[in-house]
């Protein structure tokens, strides 16, 4: 836990909002981690820190969300904070003809986070702005904006990972699915590049390949097809992560029925049921079994039909997205109290952990 000392001793750097998983270094995915695992001790049944006692939390969520928005709101009363109700277009004064900008203007009066989702690509760096000419005392956390980018999201995703290969480093990502819209797969191919050695390989179905300011030397792209001889050509001994993405159906409905949102749900369903058609595809069991033995699957999730329930739900410990849900806890626990400027307190939580496995 050294790198959490360190970090007390120089201060988190200034860091107002988290916009961007390029915003931050290597030393920062570190800190981070190692308070996850810290408070992590903390989030278990009836457990409560006192760490954000006074701070409030306000989900903004201009998009449907349940893992990122819940995730956070456990985190913020995990800490002693305190969630106000979640943004609802039905509900808020934009029904009478208030702004998305008034929103949130609005919103920072009242709360020292507010946790965004938007629909629309480098939108919540748009509202940051806003924030920084007023004075208020709101810090933004990006929760995805449109097929940009997901920071939080790929931080517990290499949380994940380090705690299951307990290094980032001289790892081989296979990126599956629609890594065009995927914002998920944009935030983890910059985080993974802060680390040594990193090969990025994209299997995109159809068109929706990555975007070409992600693509650097590190990375190369194929066929789908070609995923289970990539796989079987692999070294057995190498350290492999599966991440799959759902295929981001509605993006592309969007694009192709400019109206979309106003269309009656049954023809919504059918535009889905015919753009999915057109992009499927699965990881199956035999392709699983074929991977190295240190592999592992992760999805961001919802998933679609890319991961049947009988693998999702099995015992594989390659199969590995429900864990992934659960270090999202700690990881948001830890991005909450770091932002919050609580180091000096969370090293003290460590001290105390220290003294009792010392015992």
């Amino acid at each position: 836990m050294n790198i959490l000392l360190k970090m007390v001793q120089i201060g988190w750097r200034g860091h107002r909002h988290l916009l961007s998983i390029d915003d931050f270094s290597r030393e920062e995915f570190e800190t981070i981690f190692a308070t996850a695992d810290i408070l992590h001790t903390y989030s278990g049944e009836g457990k409560q820190l006192d760490l954000l006692k006074g701070f409030i939390l306000k989900p903004v969520f201009f998009e449907p969300s349940s893992r990122t928005q819940n995730s956070f709101e456990a985190a913020m009363l995990a800490m002693g904070g305190s969630t106000l109700s979640p943004h609802s277009n039905s509900t808020s004064s934009m029904e009478k003809g208030e702004t998305q900008a008034d929103t949130i203007i609005t919103n920072a009066q009242y709360a020292d986070f507010l946790v965004i989702r938007h629909p629309q690509k480098n939108s919540v760096r748009n509202f940051t702005k806003l924030l920084d000419g007023q004075t208020n005392r709101a810090k933004i956390i990006n929760a995805g904006d449109g097929p940009n980018e997901h920071p939080t999201q790929a931080l517990m995703d290499l949380h994940t990972i380090f705690k299951k290969f307990n290094t980032l480093d001289n790892l081989t990502f296979l990126l599956v699915g629609d890594l065009k819209y995927g914002r998920t797969v944009h935030s983890l191919t910059l985080g993974a590049r802060k680390f040594n050695n990193t090969k990025i390989v994209g299997f995109p179905v159809g068109n929706l390949k990555l975007p070409n300011a992600l693509r650097k030397n590190d990375y190369s792209e194929l066929d789908l097809g070609q995923l289970p001889k990539f796989i079987k050509d692999l070294n057995p001994n190498s350290k492999t992560v599966i991440y799959a993405t759902r295929i981001q159906w509605e993006r592309m409905a969007k694009k192709i029925h400019k109206d979309f949102d106003k269309l009656d749900s049954s023809i919504k369903n059918q535009i889905k049921r015919e753009i999915v058609s057109q992009f499927n595809y699965k990881i199956s069991k035999e392709l699983l079994d074929s991977t190295p033995s240190q592999t592992i699957l992760l999805h961001p999730l919802p998933k679609g039909e890319e991961i049947n329930d009988e693998l999702f739900y099995s015992n594989n410990p390659k199969v590995v997205p429900i864990e992934q849900m659960r270090y999202g806890l700690s990881v948001r626990m830890a991005i909450l109290g770091l932002f919050a400027g609580k180091e000096k307190e969370i090293s003290t939580l460590y001290n105390g952990l220290s003294d009792i496995s010392s015992n």
